[in-house]
């Protein structure tokens, strides 16, 4: 035999701000093209910057993904 047992519990869940940001992180990366890239300076002083209005564009639909980060790498000043 089995007994359901129902109880009112008024409980309040809440989730912290930095795990929202990180589930929502996990969620787009989810839909994400990743691209992993090395760049060998020769001489002193050579180095790379990328500019917030580098996209990719899918081939079959033409359709534009920008980017939505960048990691080791600084990006170019506004305005230029």
């Amino acid at each position: 035999m089995s007994i359901m047992i129902e109880e009112d519990l008024k409980v309040k869940i809440e989730i912290s701000e930095e795990l929202k940001k990180d589930l929502l992180l996990l969620k787009n990366e989810e839909k994400q093209v990743i691209i992993h890239c090395s760049i060998y300076g020769i001489d002193f002083g050579d180095a790379a910057r990328i500019w917030k209005s580098t996209y990719l564009i899918d081939k079959k639909t033409g359709e534009k993904y920008k980017m939505l980060f960048a990691e080791g790498i600084s990006f170019a000043p506004p305005g230029r």
